[in-house]
C-alpha cells in the first residue's frame, strides 16, 4: 500500500514507519523531528521517506518548553502549533491508500485526505477525549482544565471523520465503546519496545526497592505512589524523569533525576528491583514495557495497560500486576509481591523468548495483518 503518516513528534507512529516499510509498503512519515534527531533516537526510517516541518511551527517549540508559563497560554500555543501542521498536512496532494494521523492533530487533513480517497486510520494514545477529561478534571478540579473545550471539539470532530481509530490498550477500547463508538470501528494495538535497547539487566549494588519513570503528575499517579512506598511500606523510591504538576518528596528514601535520553534509561532500570506506575489514566505507557524487558516486575493500573501486556505475555502476577487506581492497599500489597519475586542476583531475564512478542517487529507485524484485512 501507499500509506502517509501525519505527527508532530516522534511517539510511536516513528516506530510504525519503520515497520511499515519493512513490510514493504511505500510511505512518506511527515514530523518536525529532523531526520538526524530521529536517527540519534534509533529510528530508521530513510530520509528519502521523511518530510520535516520544524521550520513552520519553530517560533512556537519555546513556548511549549517553558516550565513556569501559565497552563492557558501553553495550550494555545499547543493549538497554534497543531492548526499550522494541520493546515500543511492537507495540502499533501497525494495522501496514499492509507492516511494515519493523530487524534487531536489532525481535523482538516483528515478531511483532505479523505476527499481524495484515502482510507483514514487515526491514532489515539490515550482514552477517548470525553474520559480522559472526566478523569483529568477530577484530580485538578479547582484549576484550568487539562483538556480545553477546542481539544474537545478537534477530538470528536476527528472520531467521527476516521473510518478506524487505532489505540493501545483495552480499556482505552472499552472507553470508546462507553461513548457508543462501534467495536469495528476500532483496531487495538499493544505498542512495542526495543529489545535491543533494553535487555535485561543485571541488579546494581544498593539498589531501590522501587523505580518509576515518566512524567512526575497527578495522571501518573505519582502521590499515591510516594505515599505507598516511602510511608506505608517504608522502602526506597527512585524517579526518573521531568516534574510535571505534583511536589516531589522531600525524604531520604526518595531520589528524582531529572529526564535523560532514552539510551541512558537502561542503567537507571538496573538501579531498582520493581517498576511502578499506577496511572490515573495512560494509553499504554511504553516505560513499562521497558521495564519488564529489563528483567523488573511492574505493578501499573488497570489504566496504565499493564493488563494488556499480561494477556499479550500470558503472564500474571507477580510479574505484571494491575490494581484500580488510587488504591493505596491494593498497590501496597501488588509492590509487596512484586519485591518478593525480585532476582537479585545474576541476569533478570523474566521473558525468555517471550519477549519477542514486545518488540516493535510483532507490533507492525499486527498492523500489517490489520492492513491486509482492510485491503481485502
Amino acid at each position: 500500500m501507499r500509506i502517509t503518516i501525519v505527527t508532530s513528534g516522534r511517539i510511536h507512529v516513528a516506530n510504525l514507519a519503520c515497520e511499515l516499510i519493512r513490510l514493504g509498503h511505500e510511505l512518506i512519515f511527515h514530523s518536525i523531528v529532523p531526520p538526524k534527531r530521529l536517527e540519534a533516537f534509533g529510528i530508521g526510517i530513510p530520509r528519502a521517506n521523511q518530510r520535516c516541518h520544524l521550520a513552520a511551527v519553530a517560533p512556537l517549540i519555546p513556548m511549549l518548553r517553558m516550565r513556569r508559563l501559565p497552563r492557558r497560554v501553553k495550550q494555545s500555543a499547543d493549538l497554534w502549533m497543531r492548526r499550522i501542521l494541520d493546515d500543511r498536512y492537507a495540502k499533501i496532494n497525494d495522501p496514499g491508500d492509507v492516511f494515519i494521523g493523530l487524534s487531536g492533530l489532525c481535523l482538516k487533513s483528515l478531511e483532505a485526505a479523505k476527499s481524495r480517497g484515502a482510507e483514514i486510520l487515526l491514532e489515539r494514545g490515550s482514552r477517548h477525549i470525553l474520559s480522559q477529561k472526566r478523569i483529568l478534571d477530577t484530580l485538578t478540579p479547582c484549576k484550568p482544565s487539562l483538556v480545553s473545550d477546542q481539544d474537545v471539539e478537534r477530538e470528536l470532530a476527528g472520531y467521527e471523520l476516521a473510518d478506524r481509530i487505532v489505540v493501545g490498550s483495552r480499556h482505552v477500547q472499552q472507553s470508546f465503546l462507553e461513548e457508543q463508538i462501534a467495536r469495528e470501528k476500532i483496531f487495538c494495538n499493544p505498542y512495542g519496545v526495543d529489545l535491543s535497547e533494553f535487555p535485561p539487566t543485571t541488579l546494581r549494588s544498593d539498589p531501590y526497592d522501587v523505580i518509576m519513570t515518566g512524567s512526575w503528575s497527578l495522571q501518573k499517579g505519582c502521590d499515591t505512589l510516594a505515599t505507598v512506598v516511602l510511608e506505608r511500606l517504608g522502602c526506597s523510591l527512585l524517579h526518573v524523569g521531568p516534574v510535571g504538576d505534583a511536589p516531589l518528596p522531600e525524604h531520604h528514601r526518595f531520589r528524582h533525576v531529572d529526564p535523560v535520553p532514552q539510551a541512558e534509561l537502561l542503567k537507571w532500570y538496573a538501579k531498582a528491583r520493581v517498576f511502578a506506575l499506577p496511572s490515573q489514566q495512560d494509553g499504554l505507557a511504553l516505560v513499562q514495557a521497558q521495564a519488564l524487558a529489563c528483567g523488573l516486575p511492574i505493578v501499573g493500573s488497570t489504566r496504565s495497560g499493564a493488563e494488556d501486556l499480561a494477556e499479550l505475555l500470558g503472564l500474571r502476577a507477580p510479574v505484571i500486576q494491575a490494581i484500580a487506581p488510587g488504591d493505596e492497599g491494593a498497590l501496597a500489597k501488588a509492590i509487596e509481591r512484586a519485591l518478593q519475586i525480585s532476582d537479585n542476583s545474576g541476569k533478570r531475564d523474566l521473558l525468555g523468548q517471550k519477549g519477542k512478542i514486545l518488540s516493535w517487529q510483532a507490533y507492525g507485524d499486527r498492523y500489517g495483518k490489520f492492513l491486509s484485512s482492510l485491503a481485502g
